[in-house]
């Protein structure tokens, strides 16, 4: 099945509402990606609650891609100031 992330919506009906899991692997890491995908996601998951009274569809999976986002950020953050560091100290060299 062919899914473009930039038409979050177009998933066909049969299959809306039938998935227990959704894994998603964007091919971006921005956050208007990932909340594409998300929204997809909502779309796939089942909704409600089993006998036990536990939550279809894995909604735990959003607040693991903020964390991801947030942690490669603070990543990203952290080797342009290593990278401006290491300029400082080659221009003090010369």
């Amino acid at each position: 099945m062919f899914y473009d992330f930039n038409e979050p919506d177009s998933v066909p009906q049969e299959l809306m509402d039938s998935f227990d899991m959704v894994v998603i692997d964007p091919p971006f890491i921005t956050r208007e990606v990932w909340e594409k995908y998300a929204a997809t996601a909502k779309l796939l998951m089942k909704k409600g609650v089993n006998a036990e009274g536990r939550l279809l569809g894995r909604s735990l999976a959003f607040i693991w891609m903020d964390v991801l986002y947030a942690v490669v950020m603070v990543m990203m953050m952290m080797m342009m100031v290593m990278m401006m560091v290491m300029m400082a100290m080659m221009v003090m060299m010369i």
